[in-house]
């Protein structure tokens, strides 16, 4: 994304809408510990997507959600 990470989009976002809840996708996940830990994304999904794997991640971050 030119200009600016994923990172600092999610930031920018949370700071305006604290209440929105956010999924990475990236073929990085280890670069994302930091937003993590700080409770900046909801989950993740890594990149390649395992297709036959998506629709459980979808419904467990989904449930999740309510959950919380």
């Amino acid at each position: 994304m030119p200009g600016m990470s994923g990172v600092e989009l999610a930031r920018a976002v949370k700071e305006d809408h604290p209440a929105v809840r956010l999924v990475a996708m990236t073929a990085y996940a280890a670069d994302l510990d930091e937003a993590l830990a700080a409770g900046m994304f909801e989950g993740v999904i890594e990149k390649p997507v395992d297709v036959t794997r998506l629709p459980g991640t979808l419904d467990w971050l989904f449930l999740r959600r309510h959950l919380v």
